[in-house]
């Protein structure tokens, strides 16, 4: 298993920092590389291709703006030394055959502000491409997250006693399991999960380690707000404190499912909607809802990783500058017992 890993580092102001394209890609210097590593890395180019859009433009003006994104630095140091101490710990899953850039600007915010954060690739249990969003290609992403909390031990910088799972999409629904399942959680973020879609609620309550009653950890969930939106899940974690946050549709602009990834950042930077002012104003948009997102899960495990005196603060609607706060519904659901 292929596991990137961004932390809190004492590197020199003049380091080099790493590319999109180093960030992706595998040597041999980074210890043995199995061949589905290599076919997991064509399938993470072909998906950050889908990602950005570059349909919007010629083949060819779109393959040189690709490669200007690759080429772009991002705030990482390759194996720069860490920081002194040891630093929470976030373990994060990626949504459903995602790409190993999903969400790299909220994991560099992450590690800038003190925290280990160590991601597991999105890989099938029979093939390198993963199966349907269902159990098995849930219980095959939380299993990935049990694998990489046990390494960790052996990571001298990564606080064990301070670990929040998080994940985008499918991997909300693998980062709340493994939340219900291991002792070593102490706080859970779901962005935009898919144990919010309708068609998903009874697979979820039909894993084997779906025990609502027993489930009294944080959760924080971000997601979209729509109709047919089925929060059921997070009421039937009654004795768990809740911070659900819906952000919503004016149609335009609206959050997207990948608003609650790094994506949009980068649509608007490197591939923005030419002669198409409205779709330029919906894309940014989306852009400040992923600030709105990364703020708000610093805030979440900042509360409950680092500092427990903020915690009241998230009781409050999140806001940033760009997102209307129409667009914004948010309700605090306190525990029932403990």
């Amino acid at each position: 298993m292929t596991v990137r890993i961004w932390y809190p580092a004492a590197a020199a102001q003049t380091a080099t920092r790493l590319t999109m394209r180093r960030y992706l890609d595998l040597r041999d210097e980074d210890g043995p590389i199995a061949e589905d590593a290599r076919e997991r890395l064509q399938l993470d180019l072909n998906g950050l291709w889908t990602d950005l859009c570059t349909c919007r433009l010629p083949r060819t003006a779109a393959d040189a703006r690709f490669d200007s994104f690759l080429d772009t630095n991002g705030a990482a140091v390759h194996n720069a030394a860490p920081a002194p101490g040891k630093h929470p710990v976030v373990v994060y899953s990626l949504g459903h055959d995602m790409h190993s850039l999903e969400n790299v600007v909220l994991w560099e915010y992450l590690a800038s502000h003190g925290y280990v954060v160590a991601v597991t690739p999105s890989i099938g249990h029979q093939a390198v491409a993963m199966e349907p969003v269902g159990p098995t290609s849930a219980e095959v992403k939380t299993r990935d997250l049990e694998f990489v909390t046990q390494w960790l031990r052996a990571v001298p910088f990564a606080d064990m006693n301070r670990v929040a799972a998080v994940g985008f999409s499918l991997g909300g629904w693998s980062a709340l399991m493994l939340g219900m399942r291991s002792g070593d959680i102490d706080a859970v973020v779901a962005l935009d999960g898919s144990f919010n879609l309708p068609n998903r609620v009874a697979a979820v309550r039909a894993m084997p380690f779906f025990r609502p009653s027993t489930f009294m950890l944080p959760l924080l969930n971000l997601r979209q707000d729509e109709p047919e939106i089925d929060i059921s899940i997070i009421e039937s974690l009654a004795n768990a404190e809740r911070f659900d946050t819906a952000i919503g549709d004016m149609d335009p602009p609206n959050a997207a499912h990948h608003s609650f990834t790094s994506i949009y950042a980068f649509s608007v930077e490197f591939f923005p909607p030419e002669g198409n002012q409205n779709a330029l104003i919906g894309l940014k948009c989306n852009r400040d809802v992923f600030e709105l997102v990364a703020s708000r899960v610093r805030l979440f495990l900042e509360a409950y990783l680092m500092d427990a005196e903020t915690r009241a603060a998230l009781q409050q609607p999140p806001r940033v500058d760009g997102v209307p706060d129409a667009m914004i519904r948010h309700r605090y659901l306190a525990p029932v017992s403990r």
